[in-house]
């Protein structure tokens, strides 16, 4: 027999072409048309015709319902079910894992301190859903507040001072509603416009000098992420 190679469900022979190949049924080592039989696939294609079977053919039991079943070994891997529902039944009941062969790492929970094993196709720092969820939790809670890293201090609207409201409506009004970066007006956005301190709010100790208007400018949402970030450089005030 010649040695072959599985390549999905494609048989590549490899090797020297055997010559006084036969077949198992009949004898014969020739086709109907007289030439020799020199591989696997001419005598299974010659029995198939000839005697209306199929050499590929091979019998097993089935892992789930233990019933017998033909199946191509040819088929790459192990089959070990008679079908797709008898698969999913012994996935399901636990009579067949299929990451059973899988190998395991040890490390320790990163919340709890335990250690504990995990398949070593997966990553991971925490040992349970529940750890995961007390951490998530506690991560949260590290992203706002004094506990951010790009905490400034924090301030509200009523930190600018009771009438904030009317500075803000007069730096609007001075700026004709409108964003003084890119000219877009009040009445073509559907956000609020912005009034902007050019220098920051928290850096003042008192509120009246913060809320000058000669530190105030009017900006879009979009520009005034912007000139938040310092992706672009905060206009002058005209």
């Amino acid at each position: 027999m010649l040695p072959i190679m599985l390549r999905g469900q494609n048989v590549l022979y490899r090797g020297t072409i055997q010559t006084g190949m036969e077949c198992p049924t009949c004898e014969k080592e020739e086709n109907a048309h007289g030439e020799a039989f020199e591989t696997e696939t001419a005598v299974r294609r010659h029995h198939k015709a000839a005697h209306g079977e199929s050499l590929s053919v091979e019998e097993a039991e089935c892992l789930n319902c233990s019933e017998t079943f033909e199946y191509n070994p040819n088929w790459e891997g192990e089959v070990k079910f008679c079908s797709m529902d008898c698969q999913n039944e012994a996935r399901r009941s636990g009579v067949w894992n299929p990451n059973s062969g899988l190998t395991t790492e040890k490390s320790t929970c990163r919340w709890c301190g335990e250690g504990f094993e995990f398949e070593s196709r997966h990553n991971r720092s925490l040992c349970s859903e529940k750890c995961r969820r007390e951490w998530l939790s506690w991560y949260r809670s590290k992203q706002v507040g004094e506990d951010n890293h790009q905490w400034k201090g924090g301030y509200t609207d009523v930190d600018r001072g009771e009438n904030w409201r009317l500075i803000r409506r007069e730096a609007l009004k001075r700026d004709d509603y409108s964003c003084q970066n890119c000219g877009v007006k009040h009445s073509e956005t559907e956000n609020w416009l912005t009034v902007h301190h050019i220098k920051p709010f928290r850096l003042f100790e008192k509120e009246e000098e913060a809320n000058r208007m000669d530190n105030l400018i009017t900006l879009c949402p979009t520009c005034h992420g912007k000139v938040e970030q310092e992706v672009i450089d905060c206009p002058e005030v005209s």
